[in-house]
């Protein structure tokens, strides 16, 4: 799979930022988490059709609500 990567800023993130931001590794966070009915739902792909982008925002409210278990 891949490696998490470091969040470089800006208004929306890649997979592998996702996976630094939740603090998890990527190869977890693909295969736990971004095809999840609750992550799909809370954090949508911005660029359905293409590589998937995440506004940074979502995926920082998400990492917050601890009664999700990530």
């Amino acid at each position: 799979m891949g490696k998490a990567i470091p969040y470089k800023g800006g208004q929306t993130v890649i997979p592998g930022e996702v996976a630094t931001l939740l603090g998890k590794s990527y190869d977890w966070f693909h295969d736990n988490l971004q095809y999840s009915k609750k992550y799909m739902k809370e954090v949508p792909n911005k660029t359905p059709g293409s590589r998937a982008t995440y506004a940074y925002h979502d995926v920082i409210r998400f990492r917050d609500l601890s009664n999700w278990g990530i």
